[in-house]
């Protein structure tokens, strides 16, 4: 409601208290992963031109490397934010990201795969400290108190 072009800009100090742009920096990565996997499903299903689907791939390859320009962009969160920027990079081609995408299937998407790689992170360093246990018990085999 408060982006309803009859009203105007939004509001500063309204944005500032609804905006997550500073939350949304943890999973940046990922909304824009599950956008990309969202876009070459539906431009291999023939839903989204191959042409503007793979300009859409582009811009948000580009993106994935370098989320910064979106945190400069006044928007309630990344997802927000993301579609400005598409918006202004490929017009009204920005639209075919909308198809049979939820927002909230999106956010689950991005959190379960943050979550994932999280866990991926963290296993790899119980795996790291199982080698170096092991090995210093290797070493204090024979040893009564090491």
């Amino acid at each position: 409601m408060y982006r309803n072009p009859l009203l105007g800009d939004v509001d500063f100090n309204i944005l500032a208290y609804t905006s997550s742009m500073e939350d949304d920096k943890e999973i940046v990565s990922e909304v824009i992963e599950t956008l990309i996997a969202h876009v070459k499903v539906l431009t291999t299903q023939g839903l989204i031109p191959a042409e503007k689907g793979h300009k859409i791939l582009k811009e948000l390859k580009k993106l994935l490397q370098n989320p910064s320009p979106l945190f400069s962009i006044n928007a309630e969160d990344v997802h927000e934010a993301i579609e400005i920027y598409l918006k202004e990079k490929l017009g009204k081609d920005e639209g075919y990201l909308a198809l049979g995408k939820s927002r909230n299937d999106h956010v689950s998407a991005a959190l379960r795969l943050k979550t994932k790689k999280l866990l991926i992170e963290q296993l790899k360093e119980l795996i790291t400290l199982r080698k170096v246990l092991l090995e210093k018990a290797e070493e204090h085999i024979y040893t009564i108190m090491p």
